[in-house]
């Protein structure tokens, strides 16, 4: 399998002057570091996923043994990259360094002054930053470092970090990358919010999307890749790939057992035999006390119910529907282009797999939705699927509507 992902690549050259530049990169990222020893607990490496995943905004420093990158990041997308030198920037492009230590500024600058496509110089950064993840991954002496604030967004080129790094994995042939992110593979795997709607804007090929399609939150991965046709190395090297761009996260079974336990039954201890009883005016007044109580507590509770504003509601029309793999497959397909009026959510079938249903529309109220499905075009409607209207899910509305 591999990604389909728009991100530029290197910059064209003849095969010595694209050999040479691959190994400049890499000498500076990676400057000689020996990964045949064996590797340290992942969980760095999923705290970084998930971190990525929440789209959230701060600075993550990663260090490894000769190396350290550190990303500024909004919103999943990289805006600063400082840590590598930046001069092999200006190299490449035929100029004298700049001066700047932000990567990206820097590519941007020395794209002004030599004339070159931005595009090209943000290739250059790109594979600075794969490679520094890649080495990241690789070393058993791996740090990390997250700071949550604002991060100034700026009006320069930014690269997205779950496109790059999907794209890194999947495109690397050897099984270290994928061995140290998920070497146990009995860890059941989680979707992370916003899962279909992410993971559609990949654009990854049809195989892809059936192992995604099993990836249910049910499954530890050891049984995504049995039930999977394709070959077990590559469905692990795409379920790492994932993993480390926040598409989804690994959990200890015994943990999730954890979480489903019942509460412990509360044992009360036994009252031992009273020899005096209270005296009837005390009981008389403590049950109109505790009356009181919860009669205050009752107007509390009213009175607040009363004055919070109920949560606003969307709702949208189902259009698709289906319980299996090329079900989910069409879908995507279909809401990947469309993606401001169609959204896909959990549906219900009688199918013991998971069920998905296509949604179109955006609207405030159930009679907006019965106003404007007249206007939904026949040819995405599909033969059989009843139009019925249904609420949409917070984490299954376009980013607009979440207020992201």
């Amino acid at each position: 399998m591999r990604t389909e992902v728009r991100a530029p690549k290197l910059p064209p050259a003849d095969g010595a002057q694209r050999n040479n530049l691959e190994e400049r990169i890499l000498l500076l990222i990676d400057p000689g570091i020996d990964y045949g020893v064996g590797m340290n607990e992942p969980q760095l490496i999923w705290r970084f996923g998930r971190w990525i995943g929440a789209r959230g905004m701060g600075t993550a420093r990663l260090g490894w043994t000769g190396g350290t990158l550190v990303l500024g990041v909004r919103g999943g997308r990289a805006v600063s990259v400082e840590g590598p030198d930046p001069s092999i920037i200006s190299e490449v492009l035929g100029c004298g360094p700049i001066g700047h230590t932000d990567l990206l500024l820097e590519a941007r600058e020395a794209a002004e002054r030599t004339g070159a496509e931005e595009t090209r110089a943000l290739a250059i950064v790109k594979s600075i930053v794969e490679n520094g993840i890649r080495s990241w991954i690789l070393d058993e002496h791996r740090t990390l470092e997250i700071v949550e604030g604002d991060v100034p967004a700026g009006d320069g080129p930014n690269i997205s970090l779950p496109h790059a790094i999907v794209e890194m994995i999947l495109s690397d042939e050897s099984e270290a990358l994928p061995r140290a992110v998920l070497e146990d593979h009995r860890l059941l795997l989680r979707r992370s919010p916003g899962f279909l709607e992410s993971y559609a804007s990949l654009q990854l090929n049809q195989e892809a999307d059936l192992v995604a399609a099993k990836i249910t939150g049910h499954r530890t991965a050891e049984e995504i890749i049995e039930r999977a046709p394709q070959d077990s190395v590559e469905v692990v090297r795409l379920l790492a790939a994932l993993i480390v761009a926040g598409f989804i996260e690994p959990v200890p079974v015994a943990a999730v057992e954890q979480e489903n336990a019942p509460a412990d039954p509360v044992v009360m201890p036994p009252v031992a035999n009273a020899t005096h009883r209270l005296p009837p005016a005390l009981i008389i007044g403590g049950v109109i006390f505790l009356a009181i109580l919860l009669a205050a507590a009752g107007w509390l509770l009213l009175h607040h119910a009363h004055g919070r504003p109920a949560a606003k509601a969307h709702f949208g029309v189902v259009i698709d529907h289906g319980c299996q793999p090329q079900d989910l497959q069409r879908m995507l397909r279909k809401s990947g282009k469309h993606p401001k009026i169609l959204t896909i959510q959990p549906g219900h079938g009688q199918s013991p797999e998971p069920c998905w249903d296509l949604v179109w529309g955006n609207f405030p109220s159930k009679q907006a939705v019965k106003e404007a499905v007249p206007h939904i075009p026949q040819a995405w409607i599909r033969k059989g699927v009843t139009k019925q209207i249904v609420a949409l899910t917070k984490a299954s509305m376009p980013s607009k509507v979440r207020g992201n």
